[in-house]
């Protein structure tokens, strides 16, 4: 917040209010103003276990994994064949977020041609302080905040990223953390790092 009120990176975009299809969020403008704290709380727990997955709500699923997991935890040697299921279906996924990573900078070309096209040239220099604000602030956060817990654990915060450059590289090229998952857990558990459910 800080750096948002000092930089103010999303000055000289000139987006127009009027010029915005109010439709395209109608829905969720309206959910938030007829949402308070009870309905909110009421809305994370599913009425099924399948209906967290079926819904784009990130709640209900974080809900009903740490359910799971507490349950699959309490199981202890006889939910092992659940784990190595798990295992071998995250592997599966991740593959799939793979090949759909290919996919990405297609689509962030799109949307940076959509974002020219409607507002012009000058809000590329806007998007690239916002992104220069989100790495620096990002870069802050690392050191201060994760070089104490590293401090703390006698862990060499530079060692452990210099160790992890290449999905650092590739966190910082794609946007997303999703595509270098299972390398790093691949790299924590040659760490000594191990799975624990």
């Amino acid at each position: 917040l800080l750096a948002v009120n000092l930089l103010k990176p999303g000055c000289g975009m000139h987006v127009m209010a009027s010029t915005l299809d109010v439709q395209a969020v109608s829905q969720y403008t309206a959910k938030a103003h007829a949402q308070g704290i009870a309905p909110f709380l009421l809305e994370i727990i599913p009425a099924t276990f399948v209906a967290a997955f079926a819904h784009t709500e990130v709640l209900p699923v974080l809900f009903v994994s740490v359910l799971f997991a507490a349950g699959l935890a309490g199981c202890g040697e006889r939910g092992k064949p659940v784990r190595d299921l798990i295992d071998s279906v995250r592997e599966v996924f991740f593959r799939i977020v793979g090949l759909v990573m290919w996919a990405a900078p297609v689509g962030a070309f799109g949307a940076m041609a959509f974002t020219v096209g409607r507002f012009g040239t000058d809000s590329l220099v806007s998007l690239g302080r916002l992104i220069l604000t989100l790495y620096g602030v990002s870069a802050v956060f690392v050191i201060l905040v994760f070089g104490a817990v590293s401090w703390w654990c006698g862990v060499s915060l530079w060692r452990l990223l210099g160790y992890l450059r290449e999905e650092i590289v590739i966190v910082a090229a794609t946007t997303s953390t999703e595509t270098v998952l299972p390398q790093l857990m691949r790299k924590m558990r040659a760490l000594g790092c191990e799975d624990t459910v």
